[in-house]
C-alpha cells in the first residue's frame, strides 16, 4: 500500500488505516486490555475500543511489535490495517476511543505494555508440561474433540488426555 492510500474512509467516519506507519499497534480482549491498563507503569497513550470484537487497541511506536510474543494479546504491525475511529469520537456505538490522540500521547511504551500484560496474566512456570496444549494455538478440530470427548467411555480428551469421569 503506497503513502496515498495509508487510509481509507469508511462509514460512520471510521478508517481503515494501514499499521506499522505512524503506530504499531497491540489487539488484546478488552477485559485483559482494561486491566492491563490499570497495570501500566507509564502513561497510556491511545487506545482504540472495537465494540463489536470486544477488544482494545493500545497505539504504540511504530516496528516495536516485531518481536511481540503474549498469549491473549496480537502484535498488528506493517501488513496489518486496524480500522480507527474519527480522532473525536470517545462514545459508542461502534468504534471510539477510550484515550484519544487528541487527548496528548499517541504510543503506550511497548516495554511497558509488555511488562503490564505479563502482570496480568500472571507467571508461566519454565517447568510446564509440555503435553499440555498450547491454548492459543487451538484448532476448531481439538475443540470439537474436547467438547464431544466424554460421549465415549474409553476416549481420551485430545487436549488434556483425561478419561470420563
Amino acid at each position: 500500500m503506497n503513502a496515498i492510500h495509508d487510509e481509507v474512509p469508511s462509514v460512520a467516519g471510521t478508517r481503515i488505516v494501514a499499521a506499522g506507519r505512524t503506530w504499531d499497534a497491540v489487539r488484546m480482549p478488552r477485559f485483559i486490555g482494561l486491566q492491563t491498563l490499570n497495570a501500566l507503569a507509564c502513561p497510556p497513550g491511545a487506545i482504540a475500543v472495537e465494540p463489536g470484537a470486544r477488544s482494545l487497541y493500545f497505539l504504540v511506536p511504530p516496528g516495536t511489535t516485531r518481536t511481540w510474543h503474549l498469549p491473549q494479546s496480537t502484535a498488528l504491525g506493517e501488513t496489518n490495517h486496524v480500522v480507527l475511529p474519527p480522532n473525536t469520537k470517545e462514545l459508542p456505538p461502534g468504534p471510539y476511543w477510550l484515550i484519544s490522540p487528541l487527548r496528548g500521547r499517541l504510543h503506550t511504551d511497548t516495554d511497558a505494555l509488555h511488562t503490564a500484560l505479563e502482570i496480568v496474566l500472571g507467571p508461566r512456570s519454565p517447568d510446564a508440561d509440555p503435553d499440555q496444549p498450547n491454548l492459543d494455538r487451538i484448532t476448531p478440530e481439538q475443540a470439537e474433540g474436547h467438547a464431544s470427548w466424554y460421549r465415549s467411555p474409553s476416549a481420551r480428551c485430545p487436549l488434556c488426555a483425561s478419561s470420563p469421569a
